[in-house]
């Protein structure tokens, strides 16, 4: 009895339009040939696995949270500007104490900015990091079986009786 088996895989990845999921197909296809003296039998097993992981981008969420301060803090920072020259107008004194109060008002402000800045950036890469997979696997194996009869033997068994058959005959005819 003979034996050959060969193995064979191919692998491809595909991305999907959103970059949010990716597919990977794996199909391997082993062949076994196995020969005795009368028969030869070749089977065929093909073997497909289909990987679908799905990432959820969380950060997102946390990324335009960010930008609503950045724009808060903006807001806040020309109030103080034009109250700044409003009350400049209108009284020296009165814009040097107010000012004062703008300044630290601002100031508040430019740095309440600041602390959901980095805390943006402390959610981004928590989120980053801590992403939600999921990850489908789903295999499929087909078997193909095929068996061959070989006539060698019945061909050898009937050049046997044909040459008993010529020296029988020969016998007869002496």
């Amino acid at each position: 009895m003979h034996t050959t088996t060969t193995t064979t895989t191919t692998t491809a990845a595909a991305a999907a339009a959103t970059t949010s999921s990716t597919t990977t197909t794996t199909t391997t296809t082993t062949t076994t040939t196995t020969t005795t003296a009368t028969t030869t039998t070749t089977t065929t097993t093909t073997t497909t696995t289909t990987t679908t992981t799905t990432t959820i981008l969380l950060h997102y969420y946390y990324y335009y949270y960010y930008y609503y301060y950045y724009y808060y803090y903006y807001y806040y920072y020309y109030y103080y500007y034009y109250y700044y020259y409003h009350f400049y107008y209108y009284n020296y004194y009165f814009i040097c104490y107010h000012h004062l109060l703008l300044l630290l008002l601002y100031y508040y402000y430019y740095y309440y900015y600041y602390y959901y800045y980095y805390y943006y950036y402390y959610y981004y890469y928590y989120f980053y990091y801590y992403t939600t997979t999921s990850t489908t696997t789903t295999t499929t194996t087909t078997t193909t079986t095929t068996t061959t009869t070989t006539t060698t033997i019945l061909l050898l068994l009937l050049l046997l009786l044909f040459l008993c058959y010529q020296h029988h005959h020969h016998h007869l005819s002496q």
